[in-house]
C-alpha cells in the first residue's frame, strides 16, 4: 500500500510540473512596487523587471529586444546546449543577482551566454508562463499578453511526459514585435499538440532562477530566450526539410 501510495503522489508531482511549464505558474507574488509605485503594465515595468526581487541583469536579458544579425547566428543541436550543464555553476540563489557580482562572468566567454543561435526540434510543449520578475509581475493566467509563451523542444517526439525531460526550453517574450504579427498562443498549441518540426533563432541565456532543472520537465537551465524568429517546416518528413519547406509562424494561418 505504501508504495502504491508514493507512485501515486510521484506521478501528480510529475504531472503538475510538467503541465504548468515552470515552477512560478501557480506562485501569486505580491505586486512589483517601484519607487513607491505599482507596476501594473509592461510600459512602465524596466527591462531589469522588478528591481530588487530577483537578478536584473537575468532578466535584461530575458527581455532583450534586439534581433541577432544572421552572419553571426551559430547553428547548434539540442544535445550541444545540454551539454553545457556538466560545466554551469552550482547551488545558485535564483534571487541573488549572480552576474552582477561576479558569480556567473565567465558565463558569455566560456560558455556562449548571449550568442545568437539556431535550434531545430521537435515542438512537444507551448504554453503560457507563470508570473514572472522579468515582467514585474503582471498579468493573470487568462490573459497572456504580458505573459512569456514556454515552448519546448525536443529530438523524437513522443508522449510529452516522456520526451519533456530531454527537451530544451525557448521562450517568447512579451516584448517581441511577433507577438502581434501573429505568434499567437493559440498557433502554438496546435503545433505542440500536433509535435510539428520547427526552427528557432534566439539569443542563448543561461537561466540561473533554473539550477535545479533535475527536477522539472526539462533537460538544462540553459535556454534560447528571448526567440526572434520562428520556423516551422512543412515537409511530411524531416529529410524534406529544405529551404522551400520552412514558414515562418506569422505567415501561417
Amino acid at each position: 500500500m505504501k508504495r502504491k501510495i508514493a507512485l501515486v503522489m510521484l506521478v501528480l508531482t510529475f504531472t503538475c510540473a510538467t503541465f504548468q511549464g515552470t515552477a512560478r505558474a501557480s506562485e501569486t507574488p505580491k505586486p512589483c512596487v517601484i519607487k513607491g509605485k505599482v507596476i501594473k503594465n509592461m510600459k512602465n515595468c524596466p527591462m531589469e523587471g522588478c528591481t530588487g526581487r530577483g537578478d536584473g541583469d537575468l532578466s535584461s536579458l530575458k527581455n532583450r529586444p534586439d534581433a541577432p544579425i544572421p552572419s553571426r547566428v551559430k547553428s547548434k543541436t539540442i544535445s550541444d546546449i545540454v551539454a553545457l550543464n556538466s560545466k554551469s555553476p552550482k547551488g545558485l540563489n535564483a534571487a541573488k543577482n549572480a552576474r552582477e557580482h561576479g558569480v556567473l562572468s565567465t558565463l558569455g566567454a566560456g560558455f556562449g551566454e548571449g550568442t545568437a543561435v539556431v535550434v531545430t526540434g521537435f515542438l512537444v510543449h507551448g504554453d503560457k508562463s507563470g508570473l514572472e520578475v522579468c515582467n514585474c509581475f503582471i498579468g493573470t493566467r487568462k490573459t497572456p499578453e504580458t505573459l512569456d509563451f514556454h515552448l519546448n523542444l525536443s529530438d523524437t517526439k513522443g508522449d510529452p511526459k516522456k520526451v519533456l525531460k530531454q527537451s530544451l526550453v525557448v521562450e517568447i517574450s512579451p516584448r517581441s514585435p511577433m507577438r502581434s504579427k501573429g505568434w499567437t498562443l493559440a498557433k502554438i498549441k496546435t503545433l505542440a499538440r500536433r509535435q510539428v518540426f520547427v526552427r528557432v533563432t534566439g539569443w542563448l541565456l543561461y537561466d540561473s532562477e533554473h539550477t535545479n532543472f533535475s527536477k522539472m520537465p526539462r533537460a538544462s537551465a540553459w535556454e534560447i530566450h528571448p526567440i526572434t524568429k520562428f520556423e516551422v517546416c512543412t515537409a511530411s518528413n524531416v529529410e524534406d526539410c529544405k529551404d522551400d519547406k520552412w514558414v515562418a509562424l506569422e505567415d501561417l494561418p
